[in-house]
């Protein structure tokens, strides 16, 4: 079976961003095409704006987050990132940080008005990823960064700042025991060992 489907002309901005949306539809793995098409979105900030290939409406995005979500209708960057960091580490790279970056700090002490994040001002259990960077943006900048540029996951860096304590996840004991050596001091771990055989 001779397959005769041939790349559709991607010239204009309108014409990058309906292949990309194309590509997206398939329902096949299109990982190199979609990594081609989203790094000519970034390099050339069409997010930011460009013509309807169909209808000529001209679209404007004020933010890279809003032409993903709204425009490409993906709610998560990890699902685009996903699709792409197998064959182009530096767009999935590059999508990250463009999509972090634009999560506004939170606005005050106490409550978050942020909608992706509860922060009650104590130790969060609750808040998701965009709401720790939020805070983190508002009472530590530089591990807000650390975030964004990839150096550090967001949870890590609110145990860091202070605002989330470690959880452990119980399981087999030797998987718990490696995570208990990895936030205890000895000291800690052999008070722990007394109090569970108590």
């Amino acid at each position: 079976m001779v397959n005769d489907w041939e790349p559709r002309r991607v010239d204009t901005p309108g014409q990058v961003v309906a292949e990309l949306k194309y590509m997206l539809n398939r329902g096949r793995n299109e990982s190199d095409s979609i990594a081609a098409l989203l790094n000519r979105i970034i390099e050339g900030r069409i997010w930011r704006g460009y013509a309807s290939e169909t209808t000529g409406i001209q679209k404007k995005y004020p933010s890279f987050r809003q032409f993903v979500t709204d425009d490409l209708k993906i709610k998560k960057i990890d699902t685009l990132v996903g699709l792409v960091e197998s064959v182009d580490a530096k767009v999935a790279e590059s999508a990250k940080k463009l999509w972090l970056e634009e999560i506004p700090a939170s606005h005050k002490h106490g409550t978050n008005q942020h909608s992706e994040g509860e922060d009650n001002g104590n130790h969060c259990p609750n808040m998701n990823a965009p709401g720790l960077l939020a805070r983190l943006k508002r009472d530590h900048p530089h591990l807000a960064q650390q975030v964004i540029d990839g150096e550090l996951s967001a949870t890590k860096a609110a145990q860091i700042a202070g605002f989330r304590t470690p959880t452990v996840r119980l399981g087999k004991p030797a998987t718990v025991a490696a995570k208990l050596r990895d936030h205890y001091n000895e000291e800690d771990l052999a008070e722990l060992a007394r109090l569970i055989c108590e």
